[in-house]
């Protein structure tokens, strides 16, 4: 170990090499050890994630005949939408609405995961009163039982402004009938159910808004407010430039958890699985607390909690790497051990 440590082949064996000169009772060595192998396990974990890192920068998007709402009030397919054409948007944090220029396309094809959500644009509502936002304010109206709702078909992975007591961008994957999304009246629209599918060999398209990073696509006659490509965490600042490849800019304010940065990374990768449903975490749901009796903490939640088909779970962390060894620093290691101690399967993708 003092061989690979010193040749720097191997920062395990530089960590176990540190533990064989400690002159001290097992019972401060063990701690120490059980520290190592964590680092060990989570080299491993951050190289199967690196797949998943690099995928996170393809966005999520909508199929071919989707229309987008212009500024001149007409109706477009995203599709055939060009840089530097007007769109309305909407600040999802303070309702302005306003327009806004393309400032990029995006188009990508290949398998995949889609889900059509279907609205009733006959059961609406006008605002939800302070204090009390899981009830509205006005009167529902209800459809005919002639009526059919509008439909929207998008990737799984794309953001919904969700409004109500729920309040934040919630993936297609994740919306639920009873959910109401903004309209682009300022008013609110109920999802009334969703279907999932996968498509193979599937173009789909996205767009990038200069400054809101949102946009309006129709719901059959309805437009709806989605977020674009250009980050997953609303409220950008007029000089971000993360939909070009630049550092994203965001508005200073609480977070849920950790820094920005940590959250910005959190939603990228969570909105790139592919093998799963995220069920917790992901930047756009409550974390899962999980018991670890006789580890580092008492409890751990993962950054993001993914349910495979087969009902089986697997975790991802987010967090920072030491920059010689590329291992995850220690408390990051920690929280793996604990978590793959407990049976669940984790993974581990940097941000520094």
């Amino acid at each position: 170990d003092i061989k690979n440590c010193v040749t720097g082949k191997s920062a395990t064996a530089c960590a176990w090499a540190i533990v064989g000169l400690i002159p001290v009772a097992g019972k401060y060595v063990r701690p120490v050890a059980r520290g190592v192998r964590a680092i060990g396990r989570a080299n491993k974990v951050a190289r199967a994630a690196r797949p998943v890192e690099s995928a996170a920068r393809i966005c999520s998007s909508f199929v071919p005949g989707t229309k987008v709402m212009m500024a001149d009030g007409s109706q477009k397919p995203i599709e055939e939408i060009k840089t530097g054409d007007k769109v309305v948007t909407t600040d999802s944090a303070t309702g302005k609405t306003s327009t806004e220029s393309v400032s990029q396309t995006i188009s990508t094809k290949g398998d995949k995961k889609l889900v059509q959500i279907t609205i009733d644009p006959h059961a609406y509502t006008l605002a939800w009163p302070s204090g009390k936002r899981s009830q509205p304010a006005s009167t529902l109206l209800h459809r005919p039982a002639d009526s059919k709702g509008g439909t929207v078909v998008a990737t799984a992975t794309h953001p919904f402004w969700v409004a109500g007591d729920i309040g934040r961008w919630v993936k297609a994957t994740a919306l639920e009938p009873g959910m109401w999304l903004r309209a682009s009246a300022g008013t609110y629209v109920q999802v009334t159910a969703t279907k999932h599918t996968t498509a193979h060999h599937q173009r789909v398209h996205n767009l990038t808004i200069t400054h809101a990073h949102t946009y309006f696509v129709l719901a059959g006659e309805t437009p709806v407010l989605v977020h674009n490509c250009g980050g997953s965490v609303p409220r950008h600042r007029t000089i971000c430039d993360c939909a070009n490849g630049g550092k994203p800019a965001m508005m200073r304010g609480p977070t849920p958890k950790g820094t920005g940065l940590h959250n910005l990374k959190i939603a990228e990768v969570a909105g790139q699985v592919t093998d799963g449903n995220v069920i917790a975490g992901g930047g756009g749901l409550p974390e899962r607390a999980f018991a670890t009796p006789g580890g580092f903490l008492s409890s751990r939640r993962p950054d993001i909690l993914v349910e495979r088909p087969d009902g089986s779970l697997y975790g991802i962390n987010v967090g920072k790497q030491a920059a010689r060894s590329g291992a995850p620093i220690k408390r990051e290691a920690e929280a793996l051990q604990d978590l793959e101690n407990i049976g669940i399967s984790m993974y581990f993708v940097p941000y520094n």
